[in-house]
């Protein structure tokens, strides 16, 4: 399961891509990889919580219980997982790929935050929920942030100012 981090129009936001050669994609593979790593790694604190013990939750009458409509704690951030140990943080994924094009060629680096379900079966029904307990889309709630949103831009910006220093124009 993953979150695709695609930053749309890549080669619009770098100037004259094309005249750059394997620099310009070069340079956009490590900013791909730099905002990655800065959703991947809020991903990993989303699912560190460590406010509530088991006991808590169930004295709270399993806050995550779909019985209730909705989640009830911490409502400004109900996709947050309380920590049991690091297995589901350890389990964060950040990878990239090559997605071709279609019969026209071309084609276009991406790069997939994810969780790896094969770790622990249980990861799947905490992100998606259960007949009885509500999901909690950590990977994709958490890009939707504002403050993530504008850390991996704010990371593309540099890795793009660093790898091609002025030879092309970044522009949002």
């Amino acid at each position: 399961m993953g979150f695709t981090a695609e930053f749309p129009n890549m080669t619009a936001t770098i100037h004259d891509v094309r005249g750059l050669g394997r620099a310009g994609v070069k340079a956009q593979q490590r900013s791909l990889e730099a905002g990655g790593e800065v959703l991947a790694e809020a991903v990993r604190q989303h699912l560190s919580a460590t406010q509530y013990t088991l006991q808590d939750l169930a004295d709270m009458d399993h806050p995550y219980a779909k019985r209730h409509g909705s989640i009830g704690v911490h409502p400004s951030r109900p996709f947050v997982v309380h920590k049991r140990s690091q297995k589901m943080r350890n389990a964060v994924t950040n990878e990239q790929k090559f997605a071709p094009g279609g019969s026209g060629g071309g084609g276009k680096y991406v790069q997939r935050v994810g969780i790896d379900y094969g770790r622990q079966p249980y990861f799947r029904f905490v992100i998606q929920g259960t007949r009885v307990m509500l999901p909690r889309d950590t990977v994709y709630l958490t890009s939707q942030l504002d403050s993530v949103r504008k850390g991996m831009m704010q990371a593309v910006i540099k890795v793009l100012g660093d790898e091609l220093r002025t030879q092309a124009t970044v522009r949002f």
